[in-house]
Parts: structure tokens; C-alpha cells; sequence
């Protein structure tokens, strides 16, 4: 068995399931793929590095605590019953629906998780190329 493919399969396979990994936990955050039932209990902004630019935004709903994004916690209020079916693309409030979308920090790593997963490829496959057959 070809040792160095095997190993640049295995960094390929890597690569692309961090990559779907990262897309998913930004979806995860716009709160489309989850469902949704109960009172909101809290909002919280924890402040990071970048005030307003890589802050954490969570919602306390009950004892769970969710990540999301800041679209969703400015929408909502502490106290208010909300419920959504996982995939809806709306949160049910008394004050009426939110509707929810992917942020522009999930669009622009659609685009960039991809684009270093095929770098990796590419740098794999051209290391590949000049190599004598041994290691990557």
C-alpha cells in the first residue's frame, strides 16, 4: 500500500470534514437547523477581542444555552415563550414571527472553507508531483 497517498487521503479527509464542521456550526448559529421550545431566560453578549466584530451571542432558553448569531438575540426578549420546528425559517414570538436567515459569516466561509479545502488538495497533489513517492 502506497503510504504517501493513504496519508494525503487521510489530511484531504481532514481537511474536508473540518471544513463541513465549521460550515455547520455556522449554520448552527443562525438557529435554522435547530428546534426551538420554551422561554427565553437571558441574552447574553460575552465581548471578545474585537468588540461588535467577534463578540458571542447567546441565548438561555430554559437551562440550555445556544450560540447564535447577533440577528437572532437582537429579535428577541427575556421572558417571551418562542417556539420553531428544526429547519423553519422562522421563530414563532407573541409579538409575531422572526425570520431567520444564514449570516454573512456563514456566506463567506461557503466560500473560503471550500477554497482551502481545495488548496489542500492542490498543495497535496503538487507536493505529490515533485516528490520522490516517499512521506507526503
Amino acid at each position: 500500500m502506497d503510504t504517501g497517498r493513504s496519508a494525503r487521503a487521510v489530511l484531504l479527509g481532514t481537511s474536508l470534514l473540518l471544513c463541513l464542521l465549521n460550515l455547520g456550526h455556522t449554520l448552527r448559529r443562525s438557529t435554522l437547523p435547530l428546534r426551538l421550545e420554551g422561554t427565553v431566560t437571558a441574552l447574553e453578549v460575552r465581548r471578545e477581542k474585537k468588540p461588535g466584530i467577534d463578540d458571542v451571542h447567546l441565548l438561555w432558553l430554559g437551562r440550555r444555552v445556544i450560540e447564535v448569531d447577533p440577528a437572532v438575540t437582537a429579535q428577541l426578549r427575556p421572558g417571551e415563550r418562542i417556539s420553531k420546528r428544526a429547519w423553519d425559517r422562522e421563530i414563532q414570538t407573541p409579538r409575531g414571527p422572526v425570520r431567520l436567515k444564514p449570516s454573512r459569516d456563514f456566506w463567506g466561509m461557503a466560500v473560503v472553507m471550500p477554497a482551502l479545502a481545495a488548496l489542500t488538495g492542490w498543495l497535496l497533489e503538487r507536493r505529490r508531483g515533485q516528490g520522490t513517492g516517499k512521506g507526503l
